[in-house]
């Protein structure tokens, strides 16, 4: 996960990444500092890439600049409705928003419906919406009350994506 910390010392999830996916690429290429925190949320190896060998990577195949900037734009786009969704939109809303994006972007088709594959808890979640851990509880519970979503093995598993969808 990529943090940043409030003023006030609280953690804000800015996005999750994803195996094979990468991060600070911009930094790398624009020579400053990360300007975020990147935490391990289970398990993982992680390819360092110095500036010098990205810049030698990008001249030997100029397709990988077009991909980072094809990628970059798109997180950049997932950023601007995150604020949006933030700024404008009901906690519910948002959670289903979040959830709806990670079983796009982590969803594994299981027999109840899809799997979000990747272990998240509440404080995540809340954490990725800007509400407090209790609102995150209250409405995963409402969620699964109404049979929208549940739990199996610590994941979140969507079984009326339908339904989610028509609360964003």
């Amino acid at each position: 996960k990529i943090t940043k910390l409030s003023q006030d010392g609280k953690e804000l999830i800015l996005e999750v990444i994803s195996p094979l996916e990468f991060f600070g690429g911009i930094a790398v290429v624009r020579g400053f500092p990360y300007p975020a925190n990147a935490v391990a949320m289970e398990d993982t190896e992680v390819l360092k890439i110095s500036r010098k060998d990205l810049l030698s990577l990008m001249d030997r195949f100029p397709g990988l600049m077009y991909c980072m900037a094809m990628n970059i734009g798109d997180r950049i786009k997932g950023s601007h409705e995150t604020l949006k969704n933030i700024a404008l939109e009901k906690v519910e809303a948002r959670i289903a928003s979040l959830l709806i994006k990670l079983a796009d972007k982590a969803g594994e088709k299981a027999p109840e419906g899809v799997m979000i594959s990747m272990k998240l808890t509440k404080q995540d979640i809340a954490e990725m919406v800007g509400t407090t851990v209790e609102t995150s509880i209250r409405t995963m519970s409402k969620l699964t009350k109404a049979g929208i979503v549940s739990a199996k093995a610590g994941n979140i598993v969507i079984r009326d994506l339908d339904k989610l969808k028509s609360l964003v």
